[in-house]
């Protein structure tokens, strides 16, 4: 899975999962034919960054602080946690 950072505010999809973070920023996720986008928006509704990806299954998002959790789900879970800079943490 190659994912690339962003902070030109993709075009917008349907929602297909959503987190808050306790800071107030809202990670949307969307999906269209295999590519996938998450796009990260201020408590004023500011767009600040986006990632874009491919994954062949579905995804899930979940804020830790000032994180980024992404599970991906194949036959099994796989997640990946980032920073806001892009940085995968674990």
């Amino acid at each position: 899975n190659a994912i690339s950072l962003t902070y030109e505010e993709p075009k917008k999809y349907i929602i297909s999962c959503f987190d808050v973070s306790e800071s107030g920023l809202v990670a949307v996720g969307s999906a269209t034919y295999g590519n996938q986008y998450i796009y990260v928006y201020d408590a004023t509704g500011k767009f600040q960054y986006g990632y874009a990806f491919n994954n062949p299954g579905s995804y899930g998002l979940q804020w830790d602080g000032s994180d980024l959790i992404i599970y991906f789900c194949f036959a099994a879970i796989l997640r990946l946690w980032f920073d806001s800079a892009g940085n995968i943490k674990d």
